[in-house]
């Protein structure tokens, strides 16, 4: 085997994944010291030691596996267009890009819209302990997209606001749908372009009454997740600037390489070093910078989808 350059099953009968498991297990073995080109069920596969990752794949057991890019595409691929795999579980794997614990958004995502269009009829996967079924990966992806428009203002007037009520900001621009609320506070999802001022006054609006201003918030902020930045040098509660755009957040928890952070002022950039506390020691560059979302909202998201307490999800152990 160790002359093999190229293998292609592609147009031959159709094979089962037990089939697929023991040719996969044959060729990981052989340990291939070339890269030969193998098809299987029209999955092209150049990296040998990608064969390994279909076989964990195929026997649905990715514990403790570090996953790059191209694994992520090829495990997305695998789902969308083969039956082989019912249930996997993302609980315990690493990114191999930044070595940490927590795949990147950027890997989440894809494996969240693979989840919705895999062709397993009773497919599942397993991520942050939760068990999530192809409806829960388009309930958790809405609520990923919503996290990356959501902002908190605060300094309002203290009165009663109703979650679902539109607001705005007439010099900004900026437009959003009240969440959530609490005195003087508003969490709001942003809808239009623009972006929520501490120098505008916020305009609450009504269908059945004239709009009413409730006052310019004292403070915006927005919660953030910084990837790739250098590890042990971002302690809680730390000022952190990116001086070629302005912005400052404060340290919210840093886990690895990623670092959450509520923006205090201005907008992050990907690929700009930032500077951390008040001697601004060199933090890194941010590769990727994403919206968090808190794994008690996904839970209760998906809890509410299945008709659970609220706070709730399907959820089992992290492996």
């Amino acid at each position: 085997l160790n002359k093999l350059k190229k293998l292609d099953l592609q147009g031959n009968a159709a094979a089962s994944r037990s089939v697929y498991k023991d040719l996969l297990e044959v060729l990981a073995n052989a340990r291939l010291t070339s890269s030969p080109v193998i098809n299987l069920w029209g999955e092209t596969i150049e990296e040998p030691r990608q064969l390994w990752l279909l076989l964990r794949l195929l026997g649905e057991d990715l514990d403790r596996e570090s996953l790059s890019d191209s694994d992520v595409d090829l495990i997305c691929r695998t789902l969308k267009t083969t039956t082989f795999v019912s249930r996997v579980s993302f609980n315990n794997v690493k990114d191999r890009e930044t070595n940490d614990h927590v795949l990147s958004r950027k890997k989440v995502v894809q494996l969240l819209e693979a989840g919705c269009t895999a062709l397993a009829p009773e497919y599942s996967m397993q991520m942050w302990g939760l068990v999530l079924t192809k409806p829960d990966c388009k309930t958790v992806l809405d609520l990923f997209e919503a996290e990356m428009k959501t902002v908190t203002l605060r300094g309002l007037k203290s009165r009663t606001y109703v979650a679902g009520q539109v607001v705005h900001q007439a010099l900004t621009g900026a437009r959003g749908q009240i969440a959530k609320t609490s005195t003087g506070t508003m969490v709001v999802v942003v809808t239009e372009a623009g972006a929520f001022s501490t120098e505008d006054a916020v305009v609450l609006e009504a269908a059945d009454s004239a709009p009413e201003a409730v006052g310019t918030p004292t403070e915006v902020s927005m919660e953030v997740a910084l990837r790739g930045l250098t590890q042990g040098k971002f302690p809680a509660r730390a000022v952190v600037r990116q001086p070629e755009t302005g912005a400052m957040a404060r340290v919210d928890k840093a886990d690895g390489t990623t670092v959450q952070v509520t923006v205090m002022k201005g907008a992050f950039q990907a690929g700009l070093p930032v500077v951390v506390g008040p001697d601004e020691r060199p933090g890194g560059t941010p590769t990727e910078i994403t919206g968090v979302v808190n794994i008690f909202k996904v839970a209760s998201a998906v809890g509410t989808r299945h008709g659970l307490p609220s706070g709730t999800g399907t959820t089992t152990p992290a492996t």
